[in-house]
């Protein structure tokens, strides 16, 4: 008979070293949307993400990066700093389909914040250059987002951004104002630029009669993205707009295309800098073609100044007050970048910077995955692998990911889903790829499904690798080739968004959907829909330790659970009303603990949600809460991990293992039923005298008995327990794993 003895061979006890918060740990960077100095002291800076990752401030010349915690949980498309009361800021969001957020302001340097004008996406907000209480806001809509207007144009307040009046005179409905700039020499001259996603006015606008009316000032057949006007000669004035960039000499009254670069399929320039000490240097950022600069006022460009820099998808660009060979700039999905030799050589300067959207973790035995959204660049791709402390790229470069999974008898095999690139780039024609070396090199497979909507859902058989599923808005889709080839099942026409095979029947599937949950017990054949009260369903587990409940997380309904398979429901949450849940995960070393993510951050039950009250478990992570769209566990080392909209990857340590289970399936030792009850029986070949003792998951010892083929259990609680049996007629030692479930 082989043998394994404790003391050499098996380890596994767990002793309960809980953290008592959330550690950021990364990955660094993410899309970043504006950048700036502080007014009086050069060495302070402030940048902002299109996440919701809030402000981020630098003490240190853009260095290292510390965020805002007090801005909350919100984008930040712009923000600008009051030049003559520095500590009043000014931040605008853009408004989708969760916030309703457009400015908020802070008299404190950034540490509180209050909301004063609500709905419109915000694209720029500036100060009057001599009047502080004068602000004006420009409020454009994404191009995403042009379905849904709510207030844009161009908004001014009088008492210091904290009410505010649009403004109408000279102004189309719903104009897309993207850029708002004063005249430096005559504060009553204003320029706005405008995006004509809805054909409302494109072009430059101009005022002068300090913005209360305006009227158009040429490009009239252009999407105006960004004005900037020179500091010292304020009759020239600068616009990127959707193909080139544009000079006026004159005011605004005759423009002039610049010769930057000869234009490619995206043809965007969003970013332009003008220097303060020398208006004749100018930088500008394109979304193809990276940095381009001027030194003599835009008679001649530089080629493209990309020298270590990632990718040339340039964002946002600001140069140092006076020195224009400092400039930084802000690329798409990657993060912060700084010159100090004027363009000529580029070093990430991301440090802290976190901004990151992780819309899916996925952890296996070889490491924890995550995939990212909003990424760009050879070198920055949209799944990457933490190794210790560091986030290594692993493929799929230049790509959105939404979902990322392995099959969990093969890791190497692994499966990523495409995220449709909505203005930028054409929707993808095959939406799942593949890959059998654990990421390094990628294949589109996935013929068969609907690539006109993204996946929401994969989930591959445990017991058979090549059946898997994928929910997408048309429904769930299966495939019995390991993913390469797939069919439309009897869920059609739902928005499906997560998908749950039962331990128990392998043929039994659940789906959660916007229109609820339904089930299979034919392994997709048909469908039917379980009474979760209409609600739309973004997430759903079922208790490892029992497969007759199930979790079921909805959106701004809380959190619901069956304890018959599905067949009637309950609320369990009810502090969690009005909440969108987008993750659960049952805690796997102790089933009566459930975790939930969303956008209040995360919660826990102690009780299976029994007693209807969840506690917040987010301390440690963002003061207003991250949203969390994905969560997983290591057992290896006990964490639970929180991938968020904006704030990269939480950990946090649930449990820490002392010593690893190791070759528990070799032993000779059986014990069932296993989960068990009552009585649970023991089966070990030709042992006559010993000892068995019952830990729980602490590493504690319960129970104690004389070696027996069967014993009583009925006074244990529903959990997890490791069984061991001291062999003494063939002095060795045997550990199990039992689960009990009464």
């Amino acid at each position: 008979m082989k043998t394994f003895f404790l003391s050499f061979f098996f380890l596994f006890v767990i002793t309960v070293a809980k953290s008592q918060t959330w550690q950021s740990i990364g990955p660094e960077g993410g899309w970043v949307d504006h950048i700036a100095y502080h007014p009086t002291q050069t060495n302070v800076m402030f940048s902002s993400g299109d996440t919701h990752g809030g402000i981020y401030k630098s003490i240190d010349g853009g260095t290292t990066w510390n965020n805002l915690s007090g801005y909350g949980c919100y984008n930040a498309w712009c923000f600008e700093v009051n030049p003559i009361c520095p500590d009043t800021i000014y931040a605008g969001s853009m408004m989708n389909e969760n916030d309703s957020i457009g400015i908020r302001v802070s008299v404190d340097g950034g540490t509180t914040w209050q909301t004063t004008l609500k709905w419109p996406s915000i694209s720029q907000i500036i100060v009057h250059p001599t009047n502080p209480n004068i602000v004006f806001a420009a409020a454009g809509y994404w191009p995403g987002y042009q379905g849904n207007t709510h207030g844009e144009g161009i908004w001014k307040s009088t008492d210091g951004g904290f009410t505010w009046n649009k403004i109408i005179t000279g102004l189309m409905d719903n104009m897309s104002v993207q850029s708002i700039a004063f005249n430096p020499s005559n504060s009553n001259a204003m320029y706005a630029g405008v995006w004509g996603v809805f054909g409302n006015g494109k072009g430059m606008y101009a005022s002068l009669d300090g913005g209360n009316t305006w009227f158009a000032a040429g490009l009239a057949n252009k999407d105006v993205w960004k004005v900037a006007v020179c500091s010292s000669s304020a009759n020239i004035i600068y616009a990127a707009t959707q193909d080139s960039v544009y000079r006026s000499l004159n005011f605004g009254s005759n423009w002039t295309t610049m010769n930057i670069a000869s234009n490619a399929p995206l043809g965007l320039y969003f970013g332009i800098s003008v220097s303060k000490s020398n208006n004749n240097i100018v930088y500008v950022g394109s979304l193809d073609k990276g940095m381009f600069k001027t030194t003599d006022g835009g008679a001649t460009w530089s080629p493209a100044l990309n020298t270590g820099l990632p990718a040339t998808r340039v964002w946002e660009v600001a140069t140092h007050p006076t020195n224009a060979n400092e400039v930084f700039l802000g690329q798409q999905g990657i993060g912060i970048w700084k010159s100090t030799n004027g363009a000529g050589q580029w070093q990430n300067s991301s440090t802290g910077f976190k901004c990151t959207y992780v819309t899916d973790l996925h952890y296996n035995s070889s490491g924890l995955y995550g995939a990212l959204y909003n990424e760009a660049g050879n070198n920055y791709a949209s799944v990457k692998k933490l190794n210790s402390t560091n986030w290594n790229s692993i493929g799929l470069n230049d790509l959105w990911i939404g979902k990322v999974t392995s099959v969990p008898s093969a890791t190497n095999v692994m499966f990523a889903s495409k995220v449709d690139y909505g203005f930028f780039l054409p929707v993808p024609h095959n939406k799942l790829l593949r890959s059998t070396n654990g990421g390094s090199t990628w294949a589109n497979v996935g013929s068969g499904l609907d690539t006109t909507v993204d996946a929401k859902a994969i989930k591959i058989d445990p017991s058979n690798t090549n059946i898997m599923y994928v929910g997408n808005a048309k429904g769930i889709f299966k495939s019995t080739n390991g993913g390469t080839t797939f069919s439309l099942t009897g869920l059609n026409n739902l928005n499906v968004t997560s998908i749950c095979i039962s331990s128990a029947s392998l043929n039994v599937i659940y789906a959660g959907t916007w229109s609820g949950v339904f089930t299979s017990t034919n392994s997709g054949l048909s469908w039917a829909a379980l009474p979760t009260f209409s609600n739309a369903i973004f997430s759903l587990i079922q208790l490892p330790t029992n497969p007759q409940i199930l979790f079921a997380g909805s959106y701004a309904a809380g959190i619901l659970k069956s304890t018959d398979g599905g067949a009637s429901w309950n609320y369990v949450s009810t502090n969690l009303a009005g909440k969108i849940v987008q993750c659960l995960i049952a805690d796997p070393v102790n089933p009566n603990i459930i975790y939930a993510g969303g956008d209040m951050g995360v919660y826990s039950s102690n009780s299976q949600g029994n007693a209807g009250t969840w506690t917040d478990f987010s301390l440690g992570m963002n003061s207003h809460k991250a949203k969390i769209m994905s969560m997983d566990f290591d057992l290896s080392n006990g964490n639970l991990y929180a991938g968020t909209l904006g704030y990269g990857v939480f950990s946090r340590n649930i449990f820490i293992p002392t010593f690893i289970e190791s070759n528990l399936k070799t032993t000779t030792l059986s014990v069932f039923p296993n989960p068990a009850a009552n009585v649970l029986n023991i089966q070990l070949p030709n042992v006559t005298a010993g000892k068995i003792f019952i830990s729980d998951v602490l590493g504690k010892r319960v129970e104690e008995f004389v070696f027996s083929e069967q014993i009583n259990i009925s006074h244990l609680n529903d959990g997890i327990y490791f069984i061991t049996i001291i062999d003494k007629t063939n002095n060795s030692n045997y550990t199990t794993k039992v689960i009990v479930n009464k």
